[in-house]
């Protein structure tokens, strides 16, 4: 199993020249690792911009994608989020992990997750600064690119509707039932649009690696074994 951080993210490199286009600069990142890596045959698993990512490497590279999972994401954001976005509207800095804490969970995705899963988040998010203040991990560019977006009433990921036709290996889609990302009439008219997509709903928001871990990975594993993946 690898996982993979995507450039601009956590502690993988920044883009010198601000290149993040989901349908090129990520995948050929993810491209190059694969064949680095001799990975001629792979399931990718992807949560939200990890599977938008997915469906643009599955149709591009069809012949090495063996399964994919895509985890709360579909062709296009379908919902707005009423308190702002998590990521364009954070504070460039933030006094202790505590404040920074209190500030997620004003967010829907963020509000039920345990304190095990929080911890995870702001280890991941967040990284200290010589002062002791904590400053995100994604680089202020890509950042700004999303921010300038959203001004111009443009959606956070580019809808991938004309990508899913070229997808050919069977493919799960689960969706949280709590997502703030995902509306099932959005994530019915996404697997309507995969050749061989199965749809499965389980409880949680969209972080269900975080919400809700235990029933994701019965789904998963009963996509991979071949059974019936189905959902509460």
């Amino acid at each position: 199993m690898v996982a993979v951080t995507a450039r601009g993210r956590g502690k993988s490199e920044y883009s010198t020249d601000g290149k993040y286009d989901y349908d090129q600069d990520y995948v050929q990142d993810f491209r190059g690792l694969t064949k680095r890596l001799g990975m001629d045959r792979l399931i990718y698993v992807g949560q939200s911009m990890g599977g938008r990512i997915g469906m643009s490497y599955a149709g591009t590279y069809p012949e090495q994608v063996e399964r994919l999972i895509l985890v709360d994401i579909g062709a296009e954001v379908s919902v707005r989020f009423p308190k702002g976005d998590p990521v364009t509207d954070r504070p460039e800095v933030f006094n202790s992990f505590a404040e920074a804490e209190a500030w997620l969970r004003q967010f829907d995705r963020f509000a039920r997750i345990g304190s095990e899963a929080m911890d995870i988040v702001l280890k991941t998010s967040f990284q200290k600064l010589i002062n002791g203040q904590l400053a995100s991990t994604i680089d202020r560019k890509l950042i700004g690119q999303r921010q300038q977006s959203a001004s111009d009433g443009r959606p956070a990921f580019r809808s991938a509707w004309d990508l899913l036709s070229r997808i050919q290996c069977p493919t799960l889609l689960i969706r949280g039932t709590l997502s703030d990302i995902l509306s099932p009439e959005v994530a019915h008219r996404t697997r309507d649009t995969i050749p061989n997509c199965r749809l499965v709903e389980i409880k949680s928001g969209h972080l269900p690696q975080l919400e809700n871990p235990s029933e994701l990975i019965r789904v998963v594993r009963e996509f991979l074994q071949g059974g019936e993946a189905t959902g509460t």
